[in-house]
């Protein structure tokens, strides 16, 4: 017998050979090589056999060539007269040719949002012929196809053996700017030997906001075209729904109107990473004016941030009264950034005004505790007001803080418009000082209790108390402070009377430099307070004692540059 093993379907083996031999004492007829059995047709014999004389021989060859699927079986027969006839039995197995194909058709990536990545998804490729494949390349199309990244490829450049599998896992990435709207492409694998399949891909690029307005309404969908009437409502659905930013328009903001929550702790608590903008138009497309939230003094603080990576610009805050009797929130009536969990980090907060605010404690327009990379920018904080500390703004214990091109102006306070508690990497820069009122007569402007590392520059001063009190305090010791650039004017007056008033003795390595005083108005330049009080007069005189290092009447280790206005 011949068996030829298995084959794909319409693929020819080589040529077997059938040996024919007369084993008689006389030479054989005329020799007949015929096929047939059950599928003769799948078969091909050739023979160069005639007669053979005894002990002589010949070949037949036989190529197998399967028409389809399974076993294929015929005879060959072999006769002559004289000589006898000589059966051989044929077999051969036809295998179905290298088949891909892909599961499931298509995959559907749902709604994502811009700058988000959705979940992994897979196709799988398999090979349904009997055969291995040839090697598979594997490429996507589409006007959308650069949003399907591929993330796992087991085919590409691989053959497959007959019934195996590949995969190809891919995510849907749109970018932050990616139009919105629904997106498609097409993955395609294939194979020489084995076809070409198509998986369809598709998904939907949902915009990164969630829209806020006074047209809103409670329970919509918080979009563009039907947006939220709660701000609170609009953090919220933007932290469970994975959102980055929330869009508000201008207009008021209340608990009554139902922009505020109603909390008596918070019109608004930003407890996760956010970037929240007020301010824009009906149709959210262009800057209009700043959304006002306004507590209407039913709130300790308008806002509350408690979490980290929180941007908040173009609001105005009012109304915060900064008394909860728990003794936490009795700071901070117009923003409080503070967590128990975990001090928030990296806060932004920009083009606000925080008017008309209050504080049982300090603070009463803007409070941070010890949170890092705050920075406070092109805003106005105004007429607040607090029984203790400032008026204005208070950090305590953060770490590099900064405070730009900011008016604070109008506050009252125990330390009038600032106070800064044991702060470090500390920068004050550009700011707007007026109309602060000091009650304890030390400053009117900025209280420094403790820290390492501020700079205080390029700021105009200009109140009838104090500018700048240091205070380095038993367990609250200033180091490297930096006062330069500045301008004094105003009266500066009172009983403690100086542009710069130092307190304690535990104030070093600290610089005045290249600041501005009005002698018409200023009455002392400097006033220590170890170990005699000495006040330097806003003299000419003066001046040279400012510009004095380590002289006797201030211990400055850098002390030049300062002038008359």
């Amino acid at each position: 017998s011949l068996t030829f093993g298995s084959l794909q379907v319409k693929t020819s083996s080589s040529g077997s050979l059938v040996t024919i031999t007369n084993t008689g004492a006389v030479a054989t007829g005329s020799i007949s090589a015929s096929l047939g059995g059950t599928n003769p047709g799948d078969f091909v014999r050739t023979s160069n056999c005639t007669t053979l004389a005894p002990g002589a021989t010949c070949t037949a060859s036989v190529t197998a060539t399967p028409t389809v699927v399974g076993s294929r079986t015929a005879t060959l027969t072999v006769q002559a007269n004289p000589g006898g006839m000589v059966v051989t039995n044929l077999s051969v197995t036809g295998l179905a040719p290298a088949n891909l194909t892909i599961g499931p058709a298509g995959l559907n990536f749902g709604n994502t949002i811009q700058g988000k990545i959705a979940m992994v998804q897979s196709f799988t490729i398999t090979n349904t012929g009997g055969v291995t494949s040839s090697t598979l390349t594997v490429s996507k199309s589409g006007n959308d196809a650069s949003l399907f990244t591929t993330s796992a490829d087991t085919c590409l450049n691989v053959s497959l053996n007959a019934g195996a599998t590949c995969t190809v896992s891919l995510t849907f990435n749109p970018l932050a700017n990616t139009p919105t709207g629904g997106k498609s492409g097409t993955l395609t694998v294939t194979a020489t030997s084995g076809g070409t399949v198509n998986g369809n891909l598709s998904g939907t690029v949902l915009e990164d906001a969630v829209f806020v307005s006074t047209q809103g309404q409670s329970g919509a969908a918080g979009t563009r075209s039907a947006p939220l009437r709660s701000i609170q409502g609009g953090v919220d659905a933007a932290i469970a729904g994975g959102y980055t930013k929330v869009l508000v328009t201008t207009g008021s903001y209340t608990a009554a109107n139902g922009g505020l929550s109603g909390s008596t702790t918070a019109g608004v608590q930003i407890n996760g990473a956010l970037t929240v903008t007020g301010g824009w138009d009906a149709a959210f497309t262009a800057f209009s004016s700043n959304s006002i939230l306004d507590a209407a003094s039913a709130a300790s603080h308008v806002v509350w941030i408690s979490a980290s990576n929180v941007t908040f610009r173009y609001f105005t805050m009012q109304g915060g009264t900064g008394s909860n009797t728990d003794g936490y929130h009795n700071y901070g009536g117009g923003i409080f950034i503070a967590n128990d969990a975990g001090a928030p980090r990296t806060i932004l907060i920009d083009s606000v005004t925080v008017t008309n605010n209050a504080a049982v404690q300090s603070g009463s327009g803007i409070t941070a505790f010890y949170g890092e990379n705050l920075t406070v920018s092109n805003s106005t904080i105004t007429n607040g007001t607090a029984n203790n500390g400032a008026g204005g703004i208070y950090l305590s214990g953060t770490s590099g803080s900064t405070i730009l091109n900011t008016t604070i102006s109008g506050n009252t306070g125990y330390h009038g418009g600032s106070n800064f508690l044991d702060n470090q990497n500390l920068r004050l820069d550009g700011l707007t000082m007026t109309n602060n009122t000091g009650t304890s007569g030390y400053t009117d402007d900025i209280a420094i209790w403790g820290g390492r590392d501020i700079r205080i520059q390029n700021s105009d001063f200009n109140d009838s108390g104090p500018a700048i009190l240091v205070n380095g305090n038993s367990g609250y010791n200033v180091t490297g402070l930096i006062i330069d650039n500045n301008v004094f004017r105003g009266g500066m007056g009172g009983v403690n009377g100086a542009a710069i008033r130092e307190i304690q003795a535990l104030i070093t390595g600290h610089q005045i430099t290249n600041n501005r005083f009005d002698l018409g108005t200023v009455t002392n330049l400097y006033r220590n307070h170890y170990p005699d009080y000495t006040a330097t007069p806003a003299t000419a005189a003066g001046l040279i004692i400012l510009n004095t290092p380590n002289h006797a009447s201030h211990n400055a280790a850098v002390a030049s540059g300062n002038v008359a206005n």
